[in-house]
C-alpha cells in the first residue's frame, strides 16, 4: 500500500479531532479538582484551530472571571489552570496522536 502525504494529512486531521472530547475532560478534571465553580468548568471546551494549534475556549461572558482565577484579582491569588494544562498539553497530545496515527496506519495496511 503506498502512503501518500494527503492520507497522513487526513489521518492527523482526524486524530486531532479525536482530541477534543478527551482533553476537554482532562481539563475539566483540572479545573475541578482546582476548586473552579462546576459552572466555569462546564464551560471550558479545549478546541484545535486550523493550523492545529490548541486553545481553550469559553464563553465571553465568563472571561474576567475567569481571568480572575487564573492571573489573580485585586486581594485574590491565582489559582492557575488554563496555562498550566496549556504547557503540558503538548507532551499528552503528542503520545495520543502517535498511538492513534500508528493503529490508523496499522488498520489501513491491514496489519490489525
Amino acid at each position: 500500500m503506498l502512503l501518500k502525504s494527503d492520507n497522513l494529512e487526513q489521518l492527523s486531521e482526524k486524530a486531532s479531532t479525536e482530541l477534543i472530547a478527551p482533553l476537554t475532560e482532562l481539563l475539566h478534571s483540572l479545573a475541578s479538582t482546582s476548586g473552579w465553580s462546576p459552572s466555569i468548568v462546564s464551560a471550558l471546551k479545549v478546541n484545535i484551530n486550523e493550523k492545529h494549534e490548541l486553545f481553550v475556549d469559553y464563553p465571553d461572558a465568563l472571561k474576567e472571571e475567569i481571568e480572575d482565577l487564573e492571573y489573580g484579582a485585586f486581594g485574590k491569588l491565582p489559582n492557575a489552570v488554563i496555562r498550566p494544562f496549556i504547557l503540558r498539553a503538548p507532551d499528552i497530545i503528542s503520545n495520543i496522536l502517535e498511538t492513534h496515527i500508528v493503529s490508523e496506519l496499522f488498520y489501513s495496511m491491514g496489519v490489525i
